[in-house]
């Protein structure tokens, strides 16, 4: 990125009304399948964590996008929910293995969360 389109985009950023820069700001979205008995818990409210392979560099304020996948016949069903990352959990915290991260999910972006890398 040149110098030049850094500053157009600082610019911008500022010349956006408060109240919308937090969307601006928003970490990067992530399109991820899920099988069907964890899409429904998370549809539902009662999972609020994901684990996953940390191969994508997922930070704090992250989106989620994650659309149920039919794994034994191998298509999308065409059902979806958003969630945002709000805390990480990476090797070696708490048991979880090297490669891995363990993520708590809100329905909405409060990317004021942290991530904890080493316990």
């Amino acid at each position: 990125m040149r110098v030049s389109d850094e500053r157009n985009m600082a610019q911008d950023l500022q010349n956006t009304p408060r109240s919308l820069q937090s969307l601006v700001r928003c970490g990067k979205r992530h399109v991820l399948k899920t099988w069907p008995e964890y899409f429904d818990a998370l549809s539902t409210g009662a999972k609020t964590f994901e684990a996953r392979k940390d191969d994508r560099n997922f930070e704090v304020g992250d989106e989620l996008v994650l659309r149920e996948y039919e794994a034994k016949h191998l298509y999308f069903t065409g059902r979806e929910v958003v969630r945002y990352v709000s805390y990480i959990l990476r090797w070696p915290a708490f048991g979880v293995e090297a490669g891995w991260c363990v993520m708590a999910l809100s329905a909405s972006n409060t990317s004021n969360s942290a991530s904890h890398d080493r316990p």
